[in-house]
């Protein structure tokens, strides 16, 4: 009897050593007793198993084997395998001109090495492109009708069935309820959106169902999630569990915006980055369902993550769905909703003109009830303003109610970063005080920066300090106090950087770079600089990209290179966007392109363009003061030695009838 022929076969594995090697086990579950009695019996023996389900067995040693390494396209392991896999069905295929579409396949399967070859099987009548829009399409398209393979290696699906039908209905339940997650979740949502218990989850482990990372994070693999949202599709809770997904989202979102502006920030970014495909999940449910009002609600609770990591596109990709839309709801969320469109227009081409939205955004404004509404509809229009008359009048608004509003002026907090006292009166002083420097109003300018810096201070804001210490530092330059400057603007930086707030970092590094390029550290300036240029590339601001790039030619300049100088000027100017002020940066970019053509004996134009400069930092007051002043006298001293008193005067007169877009258009014709 099979007793006695499993001692037999014990009692023979005796005098051996060796290693046993059950491949495919899971359908054999039932006899893992006889794993366990073979091990217990022959001390010399070693089992090596392989199973989607582990067997349960004390001695067994867990290690989970993941798809195959993607890096490296078609070197990786991944592609190689399918490469090697179509060449037996079509020998001669090498992929050439179809890498991407292959590292696609790949990507799509996570590197599982069936789901390749079955989709490898499809070469010979199939374009890889084509591959992987069937594969996005058509979970039944990785199939093979190879004979001498096991049926539930012939397809996909017949593997994922089998694993269905092993499951009690408790986790079928929860394995079908799971798939409405996107880039993983925590034991928390599973258990508010799913049902599920930690012992369920487990087993879902255990079965190879779902994964959990080193962070205690679970998730499933793309093809699993497939299977399971078809069972979910055809159970008739589909609706239920998405609702119940966006609710705990929307719960989530709106708990995080309450820690982001606090001790826990770092920590709450981290969490709310790595829920981002949910978010986006339950987002796009709700605007496809035409529910607006909820759309809207969740994205007040992301609004601040958004700003923080200077998300302008992500962030404009649902904006502008809603936008069309926002008649729908009421009027107070209304008005958040444009301010929150304005906080990310200036990286969004959609919004452009951003003007035709500030009739409506003021009358929502002026009919507010809520003091902080007003204040942050004040701040945009006063951003957005027409000129500066507009501008100043609209921050003077932002300001009095800002001081006026005390913390009973209470916004409930599902309205996010707008509902905050603190942060809208400390933000609204330290805007404002940044505004003033610009313009070279230097001594109210620092009271407000001050003012703003001791109220966040007061308050233990931390992180909100470093957008009051980098208008501080700006007219610590101005001043030429570079020793202050450095340390005001090192400290935002710092700042910024430990909570990993990427639109903080894009406003100050690269005047902490412009120093330290002044205080005579070339290499780190060089350093800070690029690194900021990297950043403002990935982030598509070109008012930023345009500021940075100024900088890089004054470095250029500062080291004498002309021709890199020049390179990074015109860039400059090909980012440069229209604005109704006049800013320091526009004195400092005219004075680079004048000193420039000093540099390369251009001297008429050199002449025009400090013409120019001149009646421009008339306009602000003459703030500048410091390494960019001291530079650009020393140039103009060169263009008047090297002319003619008459035709400098004529050149410089010139130039102060010139209009900034003139001036660039000059610049740019000149080699």
């Amino acid at each position: 009897n099979s007793s006695d022929l499993l001692a037999k076969l014990a009692n023979a594995l005796r005098q051996r050593h060796l290693l046993l090697v059950l491949d495919n086990f899971e359908h054999l579950l039932a006899g893992a007793d006889t794993v366990a009695y073979l091990l217990q019996s022959v001390p010399t023996l070693k089992v090596l198993v392989t199973s989607r389900e582990r067997l349960y067995l004390r001695e067994e040693w867990l290690l989970p084997i993941n798809g195959l390494p993607l890096a490296g396209g078609l070197t990786s392991e991944a592609g190689a395998l399918f490469l090697q896999s179509a060449q037996r069905i079509q020998p001669g295929f090498t992929g050439e001109g179809q890498a991407q579409a292959i590292a696609a396949i790949c990507r799509q399967v996570e590197g599982m090495p069936l789901a390749l070859e079955l989709a490898a099987s499809w070469v010979r009548v199939l374009h890889c492109d084509a591959i992987v829009q069937q594969i996005q399409s058509n979970f039944d398209f990785l199939t093979t009708p190879l004979r001498n393979l096991p049926e539930r290696h012939r397809s996909m699906r017949a593997l994922f069935d089998q694993s269905w039908g092993l499951l009690a209905l408790a986790e079928q339940g929860v394995f079908m309820r799971l798939s409405i997650f996107r880039g993983g979740w925590l034991l928390e949502e599973a258990a508010s959106v799913t049902d599920a218990t930690l012992t369920i989850l487990v087993g879902l482990v255990d079965k190879s169902l779902v994964h959990v990372n080193e962070q205690k994070r679970f998730a499933m693999h793309e093809l699993v999630r497939h299977y399971a949202a078809e069972q979910l599709m055809t159970s008739g809770e589909e609706k239920l569990i998405r609702q119940r997904h966006y609710t705990a989202y929307l719960q989530l979102f709106q708990t995080g915006d309450s820690h982001l502006r606090g001790p826990e920030a770092t920590t709450w970014f981290a969490r709310l980055a790595a829920e981002q495909d949910n978010l986006r999940t339950a987002l796009q449910w709700k605007l496809d369902s035409a529910q607006y009002t909820e759309a809207a609600w969740l994205i007040a609770a992301i609004n601040w993550f958004w700003s923080h990591h200077a998300q302008a596109y992500e962030a404009g990709r649902w904006l502008t769905q809603l936008l069309p839309h926002r008649q729908l709801l009421e009027p107070e969320l209304r008005l958040a909703f444009l301010i929150v469109v304005h906080a990310h227009a200036a990286g969004v081409e959609e919004f452009s003109p951003i003007a035709r939205y500030r009739a409506e955004l003021l009358s929502l404004v002026e009919s507010s009830q809520h003091p902080l509404l007003q204040v942050a509809g004040w701040v945009w229009l006063a951003r957005y303003a027409a000129d500066s008359a507009q501008f100043v009048y609209a921050y003077e608004q932002a300001v009095v109610l800002a001081q006026r509003a005390d913390e009973s002026s209470v916004l409930g907090t599902e309205f996010g970063l707008l509902a905050d006292h603190d942060f809208l009166l400390g933000a609204t002083l330290s805007g404002y005080a940044d505004y003033l420097g610009q313009q070279g109003e230097i001594a109210r300018s620092a009271a407000l920066a001050t003012q703003s810096l001791h109220f966040f201070q007061d308050r233990g804001k931390r992180f909100e300090r470093a957008d009051a210490l980098g208008p501080l530092g700006r007219l610590a330059l101005l001043r030429d106090d570079l020793a202050q400057a450095h340390t005001l603007l090192q400290e935002a930086v710092a700042i910024a950087a430990a909570v990993n707030s990427k639109s903080m970092v894009r406003n100050w590094q690269p005047l902490l770079g412009l120093v330290a390029l002044y205080r005579g550290d070339v290499l780190t300036a060089h350093q800070i600089l690029n690194e900021s240029y990297q950043l403002c590339l990935e982030l598509k601001n070109n008012f930023f990209l345009a500021r940075v790039c100024s900088y890089l030619a004054e470095s250029a300049l500062w080291e004498g290179k002309i021709d890199e100088a020049t390179q990074w000027l015109h860039q400059s100017l090909g980012y440069q966007t229209e604005s109704p002020r006049i800013t320091i940066d526009d004195v400092q970019r005219l004075w680079v392109a004048a000193r420039l053509a000093t540099a390369k004996g251009q001297y008429e134009l050199a002449a025009r363009l400090f013409g120019l400069a001149e009646q421009m930092h008339s306009e602000i007051h003459h703030c500048i003061g410091g390494p960019m002043r001291a530079l650009a006298d020393d140039a103009l001293a060169t263009v008047q030695a090297a002319m003619e008193p008459a035709v400098f005067a004529e050149a410089f007169v010139a130039g102060q009838g010139m209009t900034l877009g003139e001036a660039f258009t000059r610049i740019e014709s000149y080699p």
